[in-house]
């Protein structure tokens, strides 16, 4: 019966659509694509109300064609749809989900799970706060009565007892210890009964105070059965300050030590005093700063008297007076003056400005800009001077240097003196380059030691010599040239000249050794040692000569012979005449050797003849005067 119930209604549904389409049409308005699909989801319906509708079409406007709609499709939403459209994505991206078509565009509608985040963790039903404000929360268990505190340092949230020392006070919520004062520490050094809490170098210290000098209550500081190791006042071992001073601010802080007036003043070692002043200062014992301002006493038994930002920094070192002076040298001593420093041990400046003593033992007496450098080196007056050799000294002037040891500037300007034990008198320009030697005048040079030169422009090179005047030049060893550039050249002799000469050999006077050598008895000739030259003279010139002459052989049995000639001779038109040729033979010693004197254009020749068949050598002094000159 059911079953025909149910096939009477089919029919009658199939009669009332098949009306319907004659009267609408197969293909109705609306999202069904013809009156059959849409009897056909009534026939599903009727025949299984569970079971889904069949598919619609994508998309499906619910507003008519062109209405808001809902679709579905894989990858990102591209087509123009109404405002209020849905669509949904399908393909399994992370933006898979449900997009909403709004302003214009499609945008991904959120449609995730809620989670915890920022100060809290968890999930949807269950949440811990592990934050405040985005700073964390330590997971310490709180104890009863305990509350949260930021902790700076650690930078973060913590369960604290609600009292938190911290500041000037260290300790717990129920014991706390005052380690500071205004944000300053307190040493940790256990006090003694009576001291107090003076402030120096950024702490506060436990210091028994110094005794206060005050004579309306003297009687009562004065303790008369004291300790051996304390003061005769108030049994204290710090001395005396100044009532009516400030000295309080700063004050003693070393056993033994004594400030007495002043202003500022500080004493942080033991067994010291501070007289007077303004901001002086003692850190090592045995040290006494008896007035000025700004004054430094830094090593052990040091004094500075008076004065401005003086500083004794050498070990029984003494400042007396001045401004900016310092010791560094131990036992040194600078006395007065501006800027000066006494560096070596033992060493003193005593006056001046900007003058340096840094030599073991030396001394400069005053001026400006000097130094003395070296072990014993002395400087007395003038300005940048340099003593810098061994026991050297300079006395006076300007830009002078000595640098040879046990040398000596007296004065002048720009000397300079590099060799030993040599002096500069005077002048400026000087150069000694050479040992055992005394200049004096200016643009002097000496180079050769033993020797002397006075005047201007004189050159030695020669040791022993000695150069008198203007221009001379003594190269010769055992040299003498005076007068107005003269010279005295030849090597390796006793040369002496007088006025204006220029050429070498040249002179008025001179003493010159000649000699030669020839084998198996042949002849030779005599000439300046090294050099194949006779003697020569000069146009216009007249000479007086002493020759002396001594032959010895070399081969044979040994034997000599003595020769003596006296000449006068004159020179014109580049030939040499002998006038008088005067021969003494003083002893032939039986050789029979002869010498024979002659002239060879403007040169004197000295010939020693052939004999016999022995090696022979010669040896000749000769002295000479100018008689007239032009």
């Amino acid at each position: 019966m059911v079953i025909d119930d149910k096939a009477a209604a089919i029919s009658a549904l199939t009669d009332a659509v098949e009306t319907i389409e004659r009267v609408l049409g197969i293909t109705p308005y609306g999202v069904y694509a013809d009156v059959r699909v849409r009897l056909d989801i009534l026939e599903a319906r009727i025949n299984n109300p569970n079971s889904p509708a069949p598919n619609v079409t994508n998309p499906f406007y619910i507003d008519g064609y062109g209405g808001v709609s809902i679709s579905v499709g894989d990858g990102y939403p591209t087509e123009s749809r109404l405002d209020g459209s849905l669509y949904l994505r399908r393909d399994g991206y992370v933006y898979e989900g449900l997009y909403e078509h709004r302003n214009g565009a499609w945008q991904l509608i959120p449609t995730d799970f809620w989670l915890a985040g920022g100060d809290l963790s968890g999930g949807y039903y269950s949440q811990t706060v592990i934050g405040l404000q985005d700073r964390p929360l330590v997971s310490t268990m709180p104890v009863d009565g305990y509350h949260v505190t930021w902790n700076d340092t650690d930078g973060y949230w913590e369960p604290q007892i609600g009292f938190y020392a911290h500041g000037d006070l260290s300790g717990t919520k129920i014991d706390q210890t005052v380690i500071g004062i205004q944000g300053q520490p307190i040493s940790p050094i256990n006090p003694v009964d009576g001291y107090s809490l003076i402030y120096r170098t950024d702490t506060w210290h436990p210091t028994r105070l110094p005794v206060i000098f005050d004579p309306a209550y003297e009687s009562q500081n004065i303790i008369a059965n004291r300790p051996i190791d304390q003061s005769p006042i108030d049994n204290t071992k710090t001395g005396i300050v100044n009532l009516s001073s400030s000295n309080l601010l700063v004050g003693v802080s070393g056993d033994y030590s004594t400030l007495i007036g002043g202003y500022r003043n500080q004493i942080t070692a033991d067994y010291s005093i501070i007289g007077g002043g303004l901001d002086n200062l003692i850190s090592d014992v045995y040290s006494s700063i008896l007035g000025g301002q700004s004054n430094s006493a830094t090593k052990p038994y040091t004094t500075i008297v008076g004065g401005l930002s003086n500083t004794a920094d050498g070990y029984y070192s003494s400042v007396v007076g001045g401004t900016s002076n310092t010791t560094t040298g131990n036992y040194s001593s600078v006395v007065g003056g501006y800027l000066n420093i006494s560096g070596g041990n033992y060493s003193a400046v005593l006056g001046g400005d900007s003058n340096t003593a840094d030599g073991y033992l030396s001394i400069i007496l005053g001026g400006s800009g000097n130094r003395a450098q070296n072990s014993s080196s002395f400087v007395a007056a003038g300005f940048s001077n340099q003593s810098t050799g061994i026991i050297t000294t300079i006395l006076n002037g300007s830009e002078n240097i000595v640098s040879g040891d046990y040398s000596t500037i007296i004065s002048g300007i720009q000397n300079n003196i590099s060799g030993t034990n040599s002096i500069v008198l005077s002048g400026n320009n000087n150069i000694v380059t050479s040992q055992n030697s005394v200049v004096a005048g200016q643009n002097n040079t000496s180079n050769a030691g033993h020797s002397f030169i006075n005047g201007t422009s004189n050159i030695i090179s020669g040791d022993y010599s000695h150069a008198d005047g203007y221009g001379n030049t003594a190269s010769a060893e055992y040299s003498s040239v005076f007068g107005y550039a003269a010279d005295a050249r030849i090597i390796g002799q006793k040369s002496h000249a007088i006025n204006y000469l220029t050429d070498p050999g040249d002179e008025q006077f001179s003493r010159i050794i000649l000699d030669g050598y020839q084998v198996n008895g042949g002849q030779f000739y005599l000439n300046i040692p090294g050099t194949t030259s006779n003697i020569g003279m000069e146009d216009g010139k007249s000479y007086d000569i002493n020759i002396r002459i001594l032959v010895v052989n070399t081969t044979g049995t040994p034997t000599c012979a003595r020769f003596k000639y006296n000449i006068l001779a004159h020179q014109e038109g580049g030939v040499l005449v002998v006038d008088i040729l005067n021969d003494d033979l003083i002893d032939d010693n039986g050789t029979n050797w002869s010498v024979t004197i002659g002239t060879s254009g403007t040169e004197l020749t000295i010939q020693i003849d052939s004999y016999g068949t022995d090696d022979r050598r010669a040896m000749a002094t000769i002295e000479w005067r100018e008689l007239s000159r032009l």
